[in-house]
């Protein structure tokens, strides 16, 4: 079997495991991988560029979105990491 079928072979796999209903696609799990196994666990752009092998981060930006958990999650640690500041006007 070659390595494309082997992966659309696996893909299907999961998502039978997984009990998802619609058809997943390669690209739809680079997203995923991106934006939800990667980016929202803190892992940093350039290196989540790096794992998909993209030669401009601009690409991975596309692949890579931050998520309403990924927002919420760095507005609390902004909020913590800043709570001592003061305002002097």
């Amino acid at each position: 079997m070659q390595s494309a079928e082997m992966v659309k072979a696996n893909m299907r796999g999961i998502r039978m495991m997984a009990g998802i209903k619609e058809k997943v696609t390669y690209h739809s799990g680079r997203h995923s991988f991106a934006s939800l196994i990667t980016l929202e666990e803190g892992v940093p752009i350039e290196t989540i560029s790096r794992m998909l092998g993209h030669g401009n981060i601009k690409t991975t930006q596309i692949y890579a979105r931050v998520t309403p958990k990924k927002l919420f999650e760095d507005m609390d640690k902004l909020i913590e990491g800043t709570k001592d500041f003061k305002l002097i006007l």
